[in-house]
């Protein structure tokens, strides 16, 4: 399972993580994580004792801080960061939540690289 979340679009995707986690422990689960600023990131502590445990592969970005103590990855999600993730397109169920230009290009990303559209479930918001 691969979960893509934009800002506040971890909310839903979150439950789901949780129930993967506790109905389905041997399926491997990637969590790709955007937020603007690195203090914008809710549940990362519990995201990172499951990535801690083995039970997530977590990768995080941010858009929007230029401050210097942020040292992970910055920008949006590329397709380097989705084929790192993604180990077998044809095979993986992925959500997708966010502000809709990540979903249409997470979409997008995601089918070029061979995930099959009944493979990729979304939810956006609009303004």
């Amino acid at each position: 399972l691969l979960f893509v979340a934009g800002g506040t679009g971890i909310a839903p995707l979150r439950a789901m993580i949780d129930h993967a986690l506790l109905r389905h422990p041997q399926v491997p689960l990637a969590l790709l994580y955007s937020a603007r600023r690195s203090d914008e990131f809710a549940f990362i502590d519990e995201f990172r004792e499951h990535e801690r445990s083995g039970r997530l592969e977590l990768s995080q970005t941010v858009t929007r801080d230029e401050s210097a103590t942020w040292q992970g990855r910055r920008g949006r999600i590329d397709r380097a960061e989705f084929e790192r993730m993604l180990p077998r397109p044809t095979t993986t169920l992925c959500f997708v939540c966010g502000p809709p230009q990540m979903v249409v290009e997470t979409v997008v990303a995601l089918s070029a690289l061979g995930v099959p559209a009944s493979a990729i479930r979304t939810e956006q918001w609009g303004k």
